[in-house]
């Protein structure tokens, strides 16, 4: 029986046995873990800072580390701003009602209400933010960057 039309060339070069594979620079599941990192956030920051710490020395984990780190550094940004934000115009409220000041207590009144809607736009921000980032995860962009101010506490 002959084999016309037979070409060994058709079929690519195998891997001799033995040889190791070539290597990604990330891990398979590197991807799925930094969706997790985005969406992790909606626990508590601290979820985000256990997934940072877990995976920032992990080789092939490099994309993890920077979206932990990210979503980290906008959630306690947003929580720190939120608590100052909040502080001050109470003690600028206390000071009106100790002193019987109500010009003061109206401007502090008026104060609490500016900060309260300026955190809840930047919260309701910053969640939106962390679900674009959890989506641009999980289709494979690994440089996604918060559009938000944030402190830089971790690395990425």
């Amino acid at each position: 029986m002959s084999q016309q039309n037979f070409d060994p060339n058709q079929y690519g070069q195998q891997p001799a046995q033995g040889m190791p594979q070539p290597v990604s620079g990330q891990a398979p599941d590197a991807q799925g873990k930094a969706t997790l990192a985005h969406i992790s956030v909606f626990l508590t920051w601290i979820a985000t800072l256990i997934m940072w710490s877990i995976y920032k020395d992990k080789p092939g984990y490099e994309v993890v580390k920077r979206a932990a780190a990210r979503a980290f550094n906008v959630a306690i940004t947003i929580s720190i701003a939120t608590i100052v934000g909040m502080i001050i115009p109470l003690i600028l409220a206390v000071v009106a009602v100790a002193g019987n000041n109500g010009g003061l207590a109206v401007v502090a009144l008026i104060l609490i209400v500016v900060v309260a809607i300026v955190i809840g736009i930047w919260g309701i921000a910053g969640v939106v933010c962390h679900i674009i980032g959890a989506v641009k995860a999980n289709a494979g962009e690994t440089d996604y960057k918060y559009p938000l101010p944030a402190l830089k506490i971790l690395k990425d």
